[in-house]
């Protein structure tokens, strides 16, 4: 299937190449598997590669949910009150209006990201550069202004309420059932 022209009845496969790839300047590989504009605004998804320690502040969407459904590697999530450990296979449900977060435990993690409806995708878009080669970028991660982030999230209706996750030390754990 050609990844720039869906079918006429709306179809589409898609991977994560070169040309659907970005960069985030906090050390983030995003690839935009499925856009807003493709679904009729009704959600997008993102596959998304990042490493050790990687992971937003906690906030809060007012205006869409989330999921994010591990490929490979941990990690850790808080959703409201609640904190579990996610490994290859799992999903969790963000839903608006209740703070999140999480932190790659791993040395490296893929995971989807689906947000419905769509738009929050292209906050990514915009603080971040086009990819010039599939995975992650070589080198230390930029530590991004966090003021400036939070700012640019707001005008997606995000909310900053916390700092990140920091769970130094904490590493790959064997996978327990979720409750």
């Amino acid at each position: 299937m050609d990844s720039t022209t869906p079918p006429a009845d709306g179809s589409l496969a898609r991977r994560p190449t070169t040309a659907n790839s970005w960069y985030s300047p906090i050390g983030l590989a995003i690839s935009f598997l499925i856009s807003g504009d493709e679904t009729q605004g009704q959600f997008s998804q993102l596959q998304i590669t990042a490493r050790h320690g990687a992971g937003p502040a906690r906030h809060v969407h007012s205006r869409e949910d989330e999921t994010l459904t591990v490929l490979a590697g941990a990690v850790v999530v808080q959703v409201g009150d609640a904190t579990t450990t996610l490994h290859p296979g799992d999903t969790v449900f963000l839903p608006r209006g209740v703070p999140h977060t999480y932190q790659v435990i791993t040395p490296q993690a893929t995971f989807l990201g689906t947000i419905g409806p769509a738009g929050f995708e292209n906050f990514f878009r915009t603080i971040a550069e086009p990819a010039v080669a599939p995975g992650l970028p070589d080198g230390p991660s930029v530590a991004p202004d966090p003021q400036r982030i939070a700012a640019l999230l707001g005008g997606f209706g995000v909310t900053v309420v916390g700092p990140p996750l920091r769970l130094d030390g904490v590493r790959f754990t064997p996978a327990k059932p979720l409750t």
